[in-house]
């Protein structure tokens, strides 16, 4: 009997297809990446022989500048050879122009053929300054240092700019709040205020300035005693009117400001009359009409808590409030009063 070769055949060996289409296409964008960048790299190499090629012309334009205080025109002012004449590998010529110098490549490499370089000169306090850039090679391929050429272009210097400094804002002079405020009216305003006419009532700049100037409340006019003295003398605020305490308790009650205030011969005219003592002038808290039914009595300094009037005792004994009056504020010293 014949036996039978039970044996398993081998596996195929070596690559398959698409193992080496795989590999193909690797290959294929590895070459298709470095390549262009290689070739960029190549003509990198090539502008920067341009430039060392070129050196020799940026040294005989300088020498010329230095002769002659003037940029030469063309190659022959600068002692250079004609431009064909100074070649290299992949330099087809370098001209003189202006001073400038251009750098234009043969066709040894095609990303550059027919392209150029220029060396910019510009002459400054004696020395000459040097651009680099280029009107038509792709900045990729130019050193980083010849890559700015709008820079170049536009030139190293830019105008000044003015400053508007000037002197603005110098509004608000001290002539402004000068000692004239109290004019017009005399003694509106905070003359008689506050503590009526004793103390600093018609002191300060109360009745200064040209409100009650002349024989009127200046002086001793309402300080002191009152508005005695030779200001409101004569039949006005003499007698109970702004004598004693001024226009505390019994200060301007009675024929003193109230009423007619202080007419008569006393601040008649210019003086007090108007808007001087009368009006605004003692209204307020200083010279309550004596007919208000909310009146400090006699013995009591008045002042205002919120909108209610408050008479304290002039008397630091005194425990009772008058009749028609109620005390506030406790036991507090001195008497404080004020009217049901």
């Amino acid at each position: 009997m014949h036996k039978i070769d039970r044996r398993q055949p081998r596996a195929l060996g070596g690559f398959t297809l698409i193992e080496v289409m795989i590999a193909v296409t690797v290959v294929g964008i590895l070459a298709a990446v470095a390549v262009p960048n290689y070739q960029d790299y190549v003509a990198r190499g090539k502008v920067t022989e341009a430039l060392s090629l070129a050196s020799r012309a940026k040294v005989a334009v300088v020498d010329s500048y230095q002769d002659s205080r003037s940029l030469p025109a063309d190659n022959a002012a600068a002692n250079l050879p004609a431009p064909e004449a100074i070649q290299g590998k992949y330099v087809g010529s370098v001209a003189v122009e202006d001073g400038n110098i251009l750098v234009t490549f043969n066709d040894a490499v095609s990303q550059l053929e027919g392209r150029s370089l220029i060396l910019q000169a510009s002459a400054n306090e004696g020395a000459v300054n040097w651009c680099c850039y280029s009107p038509d090679i792709a900045p990729r391929l130019l050193p980083s240092n010849c890559r700015d050429s709008a820079g170049c272009l536009s030139g190293a210097t830019t105008p000044d700019g003015g400053d508007g400094s000037g002197s603005s804002d110098a509004g608000g002079s001290g002539s402004e709040d000068t000692g004239s405020e109290d004019t017009g009216s005399e003694d509106t305003g905070s003359e008689d205020t506050g503590s009526g006419d004793t103390g600093s009532g018609d002191t300060g700049s109360g009745d200064t300035g040209s409100g009650d100037t002349g024989s009127g409340d200046t002086g001793s006019g309402d300080t002191g005693s009152g508005d005695t003295g030779s200001g409101d003398t004569g039949s006005g605020d003499t007698g109970s009117g702004d004598t004693g305490s001024g226009d505390t308790g019994s200060g301007d009650t009675g024929s003193g400001d109230t009423g007619s205030g202080d007419t008569g011969s006393g601040d008649t005219g210019s003086g007090d009359t108007g808007s001087g003592d009368t009006g605004s002038g003692d209204t307020g808290s200083g010279n309550l009409d004596s007919s208000s039914d909310d009146e400090c009595p006699s013995g009591f300094e008045s002042s205002w808590r919120g909108n209610s009037r408050i008479c304290t005792s002039t008397d630091p004994d005194a425990r009772k409030c008058p009749k028609g009056w109620k005390k506030v504020g406790g036991r507090k010293q001195p008497l404080q009063c004020k009217v049901k």
